[in-house]
């Protein structure tokens, strides 16, 4: 069973949340708790997943978002590295998907002439929030700040200052370039200020 772990669907093989780079992180958190000695194929596992990701469009619903997106590929990376006090992932491979991500971003931005130097869509949408949107995206980016070129860094700040412009009412909508009506205003970790706040 455990050959085909995270490999249901091919365009769900890199996910965090929603496939196959999750199972595998937890697996190796797992047995490595267990000290079971396959720990270690399991991260590696996990690592060649990385290859997925290169491509500024590997997803056609986005490929950027955390659920199943490059940033959530790096969020699993980020829990590993905390958990198992090691970087699972080579500096080659995490300034190439940081790359994927901005790059994406700034195609994205211009092509739809975007004030955003940085924006992303989620089939079609242009989320904000942590689940499918821009701030999660830019937490990861801040992450692993330390890979990115100065110029880039530059970018998520730009972004991190349009994002913040966007508040209201002490919230951020859904998606970019909506309003917020107080009867229908949602405050969930997916969709307005507790999720920024939480990353």
């Amino acid at each position: 069973y455990e050959e085909e772990w995270g490999e249901p669907d091919a365009d769900t093989r890199a996910a965090f949340l929603l496939g196959g780079a999750g199972v595998y992180a937890v697996a190796a958190l797992v047995y490595q708790a267990l000290g079971l000695p396959d720990f270690g194929r399991l991260l590696g596992r996990f690592r060649e997943l990385s290859q997925i990701c290169a491509p500024v469009t590997f997803l056609e619903c986005g490929s950027d978002e955390l659920f199943v997106g490059r940033a959530g590929y790096l969020c699993a990376a980020l829990v590993l590295k905390q958990k198992l006090g090691m970087e699972i992932l080579t500096p080659v491979q995490i300034r190439s998907i940081c790359q994927a991500i901005l790059e994406s971003g700034k195609q994205y931005a211009v092509k739809k002439r975007k004030p955003c130097p940085l924006m992303y869509s989620y089939y079609g949408t242009e989320y904000l929030g942590a689940a499918h949107g821009l701030s999660s995206i830019l937490q990861m980016l801040l992450s692993y700040y330390e890979y990115l070129q100065p110029a880039d860094q530059e970018l998520v700040w730009q972004s991190i200052d349009f994002l913040m412009d966007q508040e209201q009412n002490s919230n951020w909508p859904p998606e970019l370039g909506e309003t917020i009506e107080r009867e229908n205003e949602l405050v969930h970790w997916c969709h307005g200020a507790p999720g920024p706040f939480s990353n």
